[in-house]
């Protein structure tokens, strides 16, 4: 049974771009594909299957795409699924616990053998398998900065913010580096996505973004897509 798809709504339409906009121009996106691009959004419509063959070449271990039809330099966009984002020091719980992540990380790395998570050796410490779920390597357990000091030790040349669980509520008095190319903002209280927008659009260089654990999630109705 085929899926009915969603139909066009211009008001979403309207708000994807306020949102999205200045984001998409900075990457060059064209203008002409906005709306193709919210739709396919909005109906999870991963369809490049019907445009291109992906041909593995396990001797060359290689991947290659070719074509079923005659295609155009900005003629269409295709979206590639997100399967997963997270903290390096909560990969382990969150793999343990989500057996629909382990099977599509299972399929994505095409493991050919079963891996038991939960007899899964830990080779930095003996600890619990409760006690390994939380656990973060000892180099990190340093005493951590506050959100002022860490502002102020931020390195000359393309900045990498971790901003994570510092309570922030919003953007407007963090003074972002020009040159910043990824920013995380886990954990925190931010929940006004035009504030986001505002306060990042003139940041050129961003290439990553990460919001997830915020109140945003619930208040921006496209948050899945940002």
């Amino acid at each position: 049974k085929i899926a009915k798809m969603a139909e066009f709504n211009k008001e979403e339409f309207e708000a994807f771009k306020k949102v999205h906009g200045a984001q998409l121009e900075n990457i060059g996106f064209p203008k002409d594909l906005y709306s193709r691009l919210y739709m396919k959004l909005k109906n999870e419509d991963f369809d490049i299957g019907t445009k291109v063959k992906l041909i593995i070449d396990k001797d060359a271990d290689k991947m290659m795409v070719t074509p079923l039809e005659n295609l155009s330099a900005n003629e269409d966009v295709f979206l590639v699924d997100h399967a997963w984002t997270f903290r390096y020091y909560e990969a382990y719980g969150i793999l343990k616990e989500n057996k629909k992540l382990r099977y599509r990380m299972k399929n994505i790395m095409n493991y050919s053998s079963r891996i038991d998570l939960t007899n899964m050796a830990c080779k930095t410490s003996a600890v619990s398998d409760e006690g390994l779920v939380n656990a973060i390597p000892e180099e990190y357990k340093e005493e951590r900065p506050n959100l002022l000091q860490y502002l102020e030790k931020m390195p000359d040349g393309p900045t990498v913010y971790t901003l994570d669980e510092y309570g922030i509520l919003s953007l407007d008095n963090i003074p972002f580096k020009d040159d910043a190319t990824e920013i995380s903002l886990f954990g925190n209280k931010i929940s006004d996505p035009y504030t986001v927008t505002e306060n990042l659009l003139k940041l050129n260089e961003l290439k990553a973004l990460w919001l997830n654990d915020n109140p945003i999630e619930e208040t921006c109705h496209n948050f899945d897509e940002i």
